[in-house]
């Protein structure tokens, strides 16, 4: 799905995807108020309750990120289902993007999930992959710039192959469909 424009602004969907407490919430409040919020409210969405709802949501969504934290196994598990349910009900036009969150929290102890694991899941996906983390600010902003840059080029790529005709153009175009005339 290409960008609304809106008074000569671009509009992109982009959504949030993950398994609940994986840092979702903390991701977007650290990019729009470069702030880690300690006390952030419980947020239901990735709760499995909600998994129905959440399907038309996908919907029109020029980019998602899916988040995953490296210190729980179930959010890789809920990571695998969120790409693949994003790929069947997603336009072929929405770019991926793994989230690993929390990196401030990763150690040799408590890491559950491999680099391996990530980058084979990213390329099943057509994924790119950040690593975050909310409360330093790390990766944050390249995350968001990145899939800014994405999209202008995206939408820029679709103007370039649009057509427009003027209406010679398109008379001279229905003229030569003709396949053959009578003297």
């Amino acid at each position: 799905m290409s960008a609304r424009k809106t008074n000569g602004t671009l509009e992109f969907k982009l959504i949030l995807l993950g398994k609940s407490a994986v840092g979702k919430t903390c991701l977007v409040h650290r990019y729009i108020h470069n702030h880690f919020e300690v006390d952030t409210p419980n947020d239901t969405a990735g709760q499995e309750r909600f998994n129905a709802i959440t399907k038309f949501y996908h919907r029109n969504s020029n980019a998602a990120i899916v988040c995953v934290d490296l210190t729980d196994k179930e959010s890789f598990e809920n990571m695998n289902f969120w790409l693949k349910q994003l790929t069947n009900t997603a336009t072929n036009e929405c770019e991926l993007y793994i989230c690993c969150t929390k990196n401030d929290l990763v150690t040799k102890e408590n890491i559950k999930i491999s680099s391996d694991q990530i980058e084979t899941t990213a390329n099943t996906f057509k994924a790119k992959v950040f690593t975050t983390s909310s409360k330093t600010g790390e990766g944050v902003h390249e995350l968001f710039r990145q899939i800014i840059n994405d999209l202008i080029n995206v939408e820029l790529k679709a103007e370039e192959q649009t057509i427009k005709l003027t209406k010679d153009e398109l008379k001279k175009k229905k003229l030569s469909k003709i396949c053959c005339k009578i003297k």
